[in-house]
């Protein structure tokens, strides 16, 4: 069955104000025992109709996880139930963790993010950009600014989502051919003059950090960001035993009623092949809420958790906070999208991780499918409002 993917970045939605929460505190059992009901009352509507497969939702703050649970199906068709450990793959919640490891690069002084692309990729020198209104007749001419790596990082850079460069699957090529392809197209914008979301830009950061590093993007990810923070499921070649706790993809029906299962068509399978499946760094890895959880528990401790360092609190900060201009309808943090107090990421098939800066509250929502039909938007909500009356 043919893979319908719709990527698009979620709306994040503004989670509140919390008081202060008392320091190295457990969740209170009842808080707990309330959460988990209320979320699972909530959703089972949803599922009972079918329009929900089901949902792994989980609470956290920078101390530790307030409280998760797992309702619904890990496969609709078997009647698997959905477990708090079951893995999902993540497509575009990728970006924010290669965006973290250029900036580990950033802080060993490696490569600053004024520097220009064409520092270390040499087709970047000579860029085009299409001149012309959009979606009328265009033409080229030579870029007048320099990309930068900022660019790259806040979606601002012009690179299209796509490129010439065409495969079976988007893991089909290595990471250096895809992002020099990128330079052979024009650019949407002038760099640095608008953002817009763009897959193409992160897969040109995945090569930065590959060639700066002097390490492959994927094995650098996990040596230096997921093994130091304890991320055990967070992988780009996720193993058998790993996909047997795997929840089945759905899409919609055509008349958006139901949901359908779906193969990730655009992954090449088996999944755990490290030779042939190249990863790829704006939608290439699986994890769990758990996982995730550790991830921004890392950025709200300002790059560190549990005695180990991952960013210095100012690159940690840029990920949290908005770099494109207020008057910029794109609303980005490196790595991240922002939205009021928030910064988080959505993922193609229903994933979003959503952090409050000011509150210190994360929402990890996990499912895995490309649509919500009927009501099934309103299920995150549920689990979003019960994750705020959440008391230490």
């Amino acid at each position: 069955m043919k893979s319908v993917v719709v990527h698009s970045c979620l709306t994040l939605l503004q989670l509140g104000t919390l008081s202060a929460l008392p320091p190295d505190a457990p969740a209170r059992p009842e808080a707990v025992k309330v959460f988990q009901e209320t979320v699972q009352a909530g959703l089972k509507p949803f599922v009972e109709r079918g329009e929900l497969a089901g949902a792994v939702a989980l609470a956290a703050d920078a101390k530790g996880v307030l409280a998760s649970t797992a309702t619904g199906w890990r496969d609709t068709d078997k009647r698997e139930p959905l477990t708090e450990d079951t893995v999902f793959w993540i497509a575009s919640q990728t970006k924010p963790c290669t965006a973290a490891a250029l900036l580990m690069l950033v802080d060993r002084g490696l490569l600053s993010v004024d520097d220009p692309v064409s520092k270390f990729i040499p087709e970047f020198a000579r860029l085009e950009v299409l001149d012309g209104p959009e979606g009328g007749v265009q033409s080229t001419r030579p870029a007048h600014t320099k990309m930068l790596v900022r660019h790259l990082l806040t979606h601002s850079a012009g690179i299209f989502k796509q490129n010439q460069l065409k495969g079976p699957t988007v893991d089909f090529h290595p990471l250096s051919l895809r992002a020099k392809a990128h330079a052979k197209d024009p650019l949407q914008w002038e760099p640095g003059s608008q953002a817009r979301y763009s897959n193409g830009a992160y897969t040109v950061i995945g090569y930065l950090v590959e060639l700066i590093s002097g390490e492959p993007y994927g094995e650098f990810l996990e040596k230096h960001i997921f093994q130091p923070l304890g991320m055990k499921d967070t992988t780009f070649w996720p193993s058998d035993a790993q996909c047997a706790r795997m929840m089945t993809p759905y899409r919609t029906d055509e008349t958006w009623t139901k949901l359908l299962p779906v193969r990730l068509s655009v992954l090449a399978t088996p999944l755990h092949d490290r030779v042939k499946r190249h990863p790829t760094a704006q939608l290439g890895l699986f994890s769990t809420a758990q996982d995730l959880a550790r991830f921004y528990r890392m950025l709200l401790n300002d790059g560190s958790l549990d005695g180990t360092t991952i960013l210095s609190p100012e690159s940690a900060r840029r990920m949290r906070e908005r770099q494109t201009p207020a008057d910029w309808g794109g609303a980005f943090s490196f790595g991240m999208v922002t939205k009021d107090d928030t910064f988080g990421h959505s993922g193609s098939f229903g994933t979003n991780t959503l952090a409050n800066r000011e509150t210190g509250l994360i929402c990890v929502w996990l499912t895995q499918q490309t649509a919500n039909p009927g009501d099934a938007w309103e299920s995150e909500y549920i689990f979003q409002k019960a994750a705020k009356a959440l008391k230490r």
